[in-house]
C-alpha cells in the first residue's frame, strides 16, 4: 500500500500549490494540508466541492479524489439555482444536504461532471471504505458527531453539524464518520456508510454500513468521488 504524507514523512515532500491547482496524483496523501486541497471550476464561473486525493493502495492501483467535506446545503443550492431542477434546501448553507434520493445524488454528480469537464460519481462501497479508513489506522472518535450519553443526558449527537466541524481523518476527510450517513453504491445496490448523528458513537466506524432504500431522508447525505486523469 502506498504511504500517505504523514507515514512517508511530511518533511520529505510538501506540495506547494495554490488551492485552485487541478487535482493530480502528486497531491495524494496530503489532504490534511491546506495547500493540497483542490477543486474544479465551473464553465461560466463558480467552483465545485473541495477535494483531497487519496493514494493508491489495496485494490486501488491509482489515486482518486474524494470530497473533503460532505456536500452542503450551499453546494446543492448552486445545483438547484443553475439547473432549475430542484428547490434549494431550507437549512443553513454549511449543514450537510440531506433528504436527497440516490437518483438526486446521481443527478448532482452528473451535473458536476458536465460543468467541470471532470468525472464525478457517487462513491462505491470500496472507495468509501478505503478513503474513510485512511490506511486502516484507528479512527479518532473524539470529535465524531454521533450520540454520546453521560448520566442519561445526551452530550453529543443532538443534530447535524456544519460540514467542516470536528477534525479530519489522516487523508483530510471531515465527518466521514457520523454527522450525515453517506450514500454509496455496491453493484446494483445502495448502502449508507459511516453512521449518522442519531447513531450511538460505537456504531460510527469506517466499517459501519447498512442497506438503504433509494429514497432520501433527514440523516442521509453525500460525499463525491472524482476520477483523476
Amino acid at each position: 500500500m502506498a504511504k500517505s504524507g504523514a507515514a512517508a514523512g511530511d518533511q520529505a515532500l510538501t506540495p506547494r500549490v495554490p488551492s485552485d491547482t487541478p487535482c493530480s496524483d502528486r497531491l495524494a496523501g496530503y489532504g490534511k494540508r491546506k495547500q493540497a486541497v483542490c477543486y474544479d471550476t465551473f464553465d461560466g464561473g463558480g467552483r465545485g466541492p473541495d477535494l483531497v486525493v487519496v493514494p493508491a493502495g489495496g485494490e486501488f492501483g491509482k489515486p482518486f479524489a474524494v470530497g473533503r467535506l460532505e456536500i452542503s446545503n450551499a453546494d446543492y443550492a448552486t445545483f438547484c439555482s443553475r439547473t432549475g431542477r430542484c428547490q434549494a434546501p431550507a437549512g443553513a448553507g454549511e449543514i450537510p444536504a440531506t433528504g436527497l434520493s440516490i437518483e438526486e445524488a446521481r443527478a448532482y454528480v452528473t451535473w458536476l461532471s458536465q460543468v467541470t469537464g471532470a468525472a464525478y460519481r457517487v462513491p462505491t462501497d470500496a472507495e468509501w471504505s478505503y478513503a474513510a479508513a485512511a490506511q486502516g489506522g484507528k479512527a479518532d472518535t473524539s470529535s465524531v458527531n454521533c450520540t454520546v450519553e453521560i448520566g442519561g443526558k445526551k452530550v453529543r449527537g443532538v443534530a447535524l453539524e456544519p460540514v467542516q466541524s470536528g477534525g479530519s481523518n489522516g487523508w483530510g476527510l471531515y465527518n466521514a464518520l457520523g454527522n450525515a450517513q453517506e450514500w454509496v453504491v455496491a453493484g446494483s445496490s445502495t448502502l449508507v456508510r459511516g453512521g449518522a448523528f442519531s447513531d450511538n458513537v460505537s456504531s460510527c466506524t469506517p466499517e459501519s454500513k447498512r442497506p438503504h432504500a433509494d429514497a432520501g431522508d433527514a440523516i442521509t447525505g453525500l460525499r463525491v468521488v472524482r476520477d483523476l486523469p
